[in-house]
């Protein structure tokens, strides 16, 4: 059982270094409201990409794979991100002084934004159907063997996203209020880029 658990690690590996609004959010989040607002969309992060798997794994990969759900997904993740991009444009205020007295509805306002954007990604779905069907050929897909597989994957993400969380929370105090608003600026295209992005490959691929 070691060894699917350290292949599940490997498999969440390529994840760790994707430039996406995963990540986005998780940096957006600890610059503005510190580490706690980091780890709170990490956490949606990881609850999304366990449902995801525990929905491809029940068999509803075949209606996932459909191009008409994947149109309607692509367009609602396009849609979304754009929405959280203007919003993150359109958002001037400046960030929190320190971590403490975050409320609990900014804490799951993060993790619900973490859950959105990856769990609306057609690609997330895609990713996970390939990882189940490399398990079932090689191993079996049973309901224990896709657990501890997939435990592996989730630590390795849920951990390099708290450990990026962190590091942004590092850096946070030396990032001047104007320094900041670039950068909010920077998230908010690159937000609405990868939304329009979704939207123009749902168009024009399926």
């Amino acid at each position: 059982m070691f060894e699917l658990f350290f292949r599940g690690m490997l498999l969440g590996v390529p994840a760790v270094f994707l430039m996406g609004p995963v990540l986005l959010t998780i940096l957006q989040g600890a610059l503005r409201h510190g580490f706690l607002a980091g780890f709170a969309a990490a956490l949606g992060i990881a609850v999304s990409d366990i449902l995801c798997i525990f929905l491809c794994y029940i068999g509803l990969s075949q209606v996932l794979k459909h191009p008409s759900s994947q149109f309607y997904f692509g367009w609602i993740g396009g849609v979304l991100l754009i929405v959280f991009g203007l919003a993150t444009l359109l958002n001037n205020s400046p960030p929190k002084a320190s971590d403490e007295g975050i409320q609990t509805k900014e804490f799951m306002g993060w993790f619900t934004k973490g859950f959105l954007v990856n769990f609306v990604n057609p690609f997330v779905f895609v990713y996970w159907i390939m990882a189940i069907g490399l398990l079932d050929n090689q191993y079996g897909a049973t309901p224990l063997k896709v657990t501890v597989f997939f435990a592996g994957s989730i630590f390795v993400i849920f951990t390099t996203d708290v450990i990026k969380a962190f590091l942004a929370k590092q850096v946070r105090p030396f990032i001047k209020t104007e320094v900041y608003h670039w950068i909010n600026r920077m998230f908010g295209i690159l937000l609405c880029g990868i939304g329009g992005y979704f939207i123009w490959y749902t168009m024009t691929k399926l």
